[in-house]
């Protein structure tokens, strides 16, 4: 909204006022995807990181930038050297999984997003809801309703987003049915 906006603008300003201040580069682009300004965001990610070699969303940035131009292989090597911790925990294995499906790299794929396994607490089931997404795509369809089963079946609240995906694909596989109960 406008406030999202007028903030974007107002840290751009303060960034080229103190171009050393890392606090106000993060703020800026944080404000900037927010506003899907990303070309400028991604301009302030990459500075961000030359400031802090060690940010540890910067680099999630740039991965999300590549992904979106289709340049998987450069979204892998922005996360290859994260340390998986905290935030980066999840987000790591999710970048890493989706860039490899996006070359066709399905196994490569779903052996990135098993991290999420040994995380505790509900990441199974996101682990379920993802594996399935790339499985689903790489048209390993047996595979796929497996892991969309596990998704419906996991201890977690299932989000509306999980729920749209299995329906979407029972209809496609020809179990429109089962979609309606769902």
């Amino acid at each position: 909204g406008a406030d999202t906006a007028a903030a974007a603008d107002y840290y751009v300003r303060a960034f080229r006022a103190e171009p050393d201040n890392v606090t106000l580069a993060r703020r800026a682009y944080f404000y900037l995807l927010a506003e899907g300004r990303t070309a400028e965001a991604m301009d302030l990610a990459a500075r961000t990181l030359s400031l802090d070699p060690g940010s540890s969303v910067a680099p999630l940035v740039l991965a999300a930038g590549a992904v979106q131009r289709g340049d998987f292989g450069q979204a892998l090597s922005h996360v290859e050297t994260l340390p998986q911790r905290g935030l980066n925990a999840f987000m790591v294995p999710l970048v890493q999984a989706w860039s490899l499906a996006g070359l066709e790299e399905t196994d490569a794929a779903l052996e990135a997003l098993a991290a999420l396994r040994t995380v505790q607490g509900q990441l199974e089931q996101l682990h379920d809801f993802h594996a399935a997404l790339i499985l689903d795509q790489a048209g390993r369809t047996d595979e796929a309703l497996d892991a969309y089963v596990r998704t419906l079946e996991g201890e977690g609240p299932l989000s509306l987003r999980s729920v749209q995906a299995v329906a979407s694909f029972l209809r496609r596989n020809g179990q429109e049915i089962e979609a309606l109960d769902l």
